[in-house]
């Protein structure tokens, strides 16, 4: 992995390791086709190394958006898996969920750091699926982010329409004067 962090966001890796349930947290308040859940995010330890590298098993549903029952999403502790490097965010504003012990409002490096009793990487790893389906221990997986212009094009358009508008309103308002 690149040193810069940056350079890292969403490349493709592979990842092998075991997996510590005992250490894991959950990311709240999110939301998969208008259903609320929340992330599961799992330590993974690579064999050789101390420091563990935070994987986003997937999104799981929960009707409050803050708890669920993390037994019913155990997998094999051995893992192996690909996915993407995303970047850690930090943000004004409460990380930690105060009703929750093991829930974080969203991913927050300095905040993190100190949950763990080891090291952890300076990027975590979404696992990605790999055309197969989820089973009873294996939550959905995030997918792929689309890499297209998204909506920008019709946001343009709007606020040059706006634009038009006003001028075009402004000089016939002038006009009648």
């Amino acid at each position: 992995m690149p040193a810069d962090t940056g350079a890292a966001h969403f490349r493709r890796a592979r990842i092998s390791g075991t997996y510590d349930f005992d250490h894991e947290i959950i990311v709240t308040l999110r939301s998969r086709q208008g259903s609320p859940g929340v992330n599961i995010i799992t330590p993974v330890r690579i064999p050789g190394s101390d420091t563990a590298v935070l994987v986003n098993r997937g999104w799981v549903y929960a009707a409050d958006g803050m708890t669920v029952d993390l037994t019913r999403w155990r997998e094999p502790d051995t893992m192996s898996g690909e996915g993407y490097i995303e970047n850690f965010r930090s943000r004004p504003g409460a990380v930690k969920a105060v009703s929750v012990a093991n829930a974080y409002r969203w991913m927050d490096r300095p905040a993190l750091v100190q949950a763990f009793p080891y090291p952890i990487a300076p990027w975590y790893l979404v696992l990605t699926g790999n055309g197969e389906t989820p089973s009873d221990s294996v939550p959905p997986r995030i997918p792929v982010p689309p890499l297209d212009e998204g909506s920008h094009r019709s946001y343009a358009l709007q606020w040059f329409s706006f634009a038009a508008i006003s001028i075009i309103g402004m000089v016939l308002y002038l006009r009648r004067k």
